[in-house]
């Protein structure tokens, strides 16, 4: 269930989120309408977002309090003969006599008029917000499934594979000392290896004390360790 914070008097649905959820709709509705359903077909990053849409869809009547699709979702608005209607139905549920009785028609040269009439409803203070209202209103006003055609359909993210590179490392120039070793390599057939083994004898009577001394002796004085 949306919070109060995330409701919206009046919907401010982007026509690319119509369309492609409509599409998604004419493949086949889900049981519920989530945020985790929302995000694939949609392409949204941020649950807030998703949230949102979910609490616009509820108050346009597509889905219940619960996320389940109504039947307005199920079997009119998927289909083209049937878009028309539902279209009405949602102006009729949403919006008040006034918006209706005031903007008929989709006339471009009252857009400003529209976008003034929604910051003055005080659904919102944002003109960005009350844009997006006007625009989904004359969205429903249209009431034309054509539309969906020409809208451009949303591709889905393909991951991205950074490949690091190796910084280029210039040719070494060889030594004298490195010419010197690779000589006597190619003289000897083998290379000659030098191993030293260390046989420590420790009394039976040792203590644990004596022990521990005999080791840090060695760490001391053989492999130059010291605490």
């Amino acid at each position: 269930m949306a919070t109060e914070d995330e409701k919206s008097r009046y919907p401010y649905f982007s026509a690319r989120n119509w369309w492609d959820l409509r599409r998604k709709f004419q493949e086949g509705y889900p049981p519920k309408v989530s945020v985790g359903y929302l995000q694939p077909v949609l392409g949204i990053s941020h649950e807030i977002t998703a949230k949102r849409i979910i609490s616009q869809l509820e108050l346009i009547g597509l889905i219940e309090e619960d996320g389940t699709p109504t039947d307005l979702a199920k079997k009119e608005w998927p289909f083209d003969d049937s878009y028309a209607d539902v279209c009405k139905k949602i102006i009729e549920k949403v919006y008040p006599e006034e918006l209706r009785a005031a903007f008929t028609s989709p006339d471009p040269s009252q857009e400003n008029n529209r976008i003034r009439w929604f910051l003055n409803s005080g659904s919102t203070r944002n003109k960005t917000i009350a844009s997006g209202m006007a625009r989904f209103y004359i969205l429903l006003l249209k009431a034309d499934p054509s539309e969906q055609e020409q809208a451009p359909k949303r591709k889905p993210r393909e991951a991205k594979v950074i490949v690091k590179k190796e910084p280029s490392k210039g040719k070494k120039k060889p030594t004298r000392t490195d010419e010197g070793e690779a000589k006597q390599r190619r003289l000897l057939p083998f290379e000659p290896a030098l191993r030293i083994d260390v046989q420590i004898h420790i009394p039976k009577d040792a203590t644990s004390e004596q022990i521990d001394q005999i080791f840090k002796s060695m760490a001391e004085h053989i492999y130059k360790i010291k605490k």
